[in-house]
């Protein structure tokens, strides 16, 4: 099963981008607010979440992410350990109900109607939330991703990606 998204879903193209902008923005904030509560809770020194600006050219994903820079040493591991998994745990938990409500929105279409479409691969987490949300979808349909969906979908990409141990930006 393939999951579909065409971005003029909604026929109205700022709408679609909205939507899309906004519920990603939120992941984002809400995962580094994740690392940021942490850091306060540990008395490790750091700001607020800062977005990482798109290019003018590629204002359909609104930002290249986020971050917060830790102003003093961590020296406690267990501490370290902490704020490291707290935004990524944050991400996850705004982006999961994120998914399940763009894929309740989502429509079902036939697979030979697809034309102009992305084709995203998916999960076992994807799969499984698809199958709950979508039980009697057959073998000649698939999906096409409402933007929060999408959101949703780029949230679980964000937050797997910052789980990879190969260092900092």
């Amino acid at each position: 099963m393939d999951l579909l998204i065409i971005f003029d879903y909604f026929g109205s193209f700022l709408t679609t981008v909205l939507a899309f902008v906004l519920c990603l923005s939120i992941i984002v904030f809400i995962h580094e607010f994740g690392h940021y509560y942490y850091a306060q809770k540990h008395k490790v020194d750091a700001t607020l979440p800062y977005f990482i600006p798109a290019p003018p050219f590629l204002f359909l994903i609104g930002t290249f992410g986020a971050f917060i820079k830790i102003k003093s040493p961590i020296y406690r591991k267990d501490a370290l350990l902490q704020i490291g998994a707290a935004g990524p745990i944050a991400g996850f938990v705004i982006a999961v109900p994120a998914l399940i409500i763009g894929l309740l929105l989502s429509d079902v279409v036939e697979k030979s109607n697809i034309q102009g479409a992305l084709i995203l691969g998916d999960s076992i987490l994807m799969k499984i939330l698809t199958w709950i949300t979508h039980p009697k979808l057959m073998d000649t349909q698939d999906i096409m991703l409402h933007p929060i969906a999408f959101a949703g979908w780029i949230g679980l990409l964000v937050t797997m990606l910052n789980l990879l141990p190969i260092g900092q930006l």
